[in-house]
């Protein structure tokens, strides 16, 4: 069994990712407060759902970034990026089956367009 506590290179991993990976968490966070909200209010969704690709690519490229920074990389392994790589998989799973929820609130609300917002 792993130690559960963060060695050296994982901890700086960490540290260097901390700003992509909240805002991947925060898009993510928002992403259930819509589709929560459409359920809820029986109300279409918004045709410009947003999207957590852009996120998590962003986190992909800045774990990409301190690997081949090799003042940065020193100290890691490649074991110290499977957690942020396990996480990147998992969270573009989830963006998949929140796409998959989006789609199936569409079906029973439909999508929120200008003829709706129009005042009668």
């Amino acid at each position: 069994m792993k130690d559960p506590k963060a060695l050296v290179g994982e901890t700086e991993i960490l540290k260097y990712t901390a700003g992509e990976r909240a805002q991947l968490g925060a898009r993510i966070s928002h992403l259930f407060q819509v589709l929560s909200s459409s359920m809820k209010l029986e109300f279409p969704l918004n045709d410009a759902l947003p999207n957590t690709e852009h996120a998590r690519d962003r986190l992909l490229a800045r774990i990409f970034s301190y690997r081949k920074n090799e003042r940065l990389a020193h100290d890691s392994s490649d074991e110290d990026f499977a957690l942020l790589y396990a996480y990147a998989l998992v969270t573009g799973q989830l963006s998949k089956e929140i796409n998959v929820v989006g789609v199936e609130i569409e079906r029973l609300f439909g999508v929120l367009n200008e003829e709706l917002l129009k005042l009668q």
